[in-house]
């Protein structure tokens, strides 16, 4: 019977072997985590911005022959990463009389009109930087003449923004009151 008992560089391979296999399945354990706080922080750095719409109506000026969509929007970006809004549009959609579907696109516009409307209201006009975790809101203004929309009916509204990496964002379904001077 050969019982040759084993030798101790033997034994301290295999300790070796196991230690190293632990070392390694931590490691690995570590590397997973740390890859997959790295996916959430990349993740927080796309742009990203979110529109909220808080009033919206409609005003026709005569004296301008312009009807003239007043929105308030409120814009968050809830990002890591600093954004701006470059453009900001309101779609309308609607129905000719020769029943054919049209959208004029209208773009914001600091203009003469708040004479008519808000006095004192905040404007919100492109382009707009919104800082990271910040919201900005205010008034935009669209004016589109009054002939356009003579005889159509309005099938919806859609808002949509434009951010400085060409990310778009939309507000759809859109409720507009419209709002007349009483004389």
């Amino acid at each position: 019977m050969n019982s040759d008992p084993i030798p101790w560089t033997d034994i301290t391979i295999a300790l070796g072997t196991v230690a190293a296999l632990i070392v390694s399945l931590i490691s690995l354990y570590f590397s997973a985590a740390a890859k997959s706080l790295a996916e959430r922080q990349e993740e927080r750095r796309t742009p990203k911005l979110i529109p909220a719409l808080g009033q919206a109506y409609v005003r026709s000026l005569p004296a301008l022959q312009v009807h003239v969509y007043a929105l308030y929007l409120t814009v968050s970006n809830p990002m890591d990463s600093d954004n701006a809004i470059s453009l900001i549009d309101l779609n309308i959609t609607y129905l000719t009389q020769s029943k054919t579907i049209m959208t004029v696109k209208l773009r914001a516009e600091p203009s003469d009109v708040d004479k008519f409307m808000h006095k004192a209201a905040k404007h919100l006009a492109a382009p707009v930087r919104v800082a990271a975790h910040d919201t900005v809101s205010g008034w935009c203004y669209f004016r589109v003449a009054a002939d356009l929309l003579k005889g159509v009916s309005i099938e919806g509204y859609e808002l949509t923004l434009t951010d400085s990496q060409g990310q778009r964002s939309a507000v759809g379904s859109l409720l507009i009151q419209e709002y007349n001077d009483a004389l």
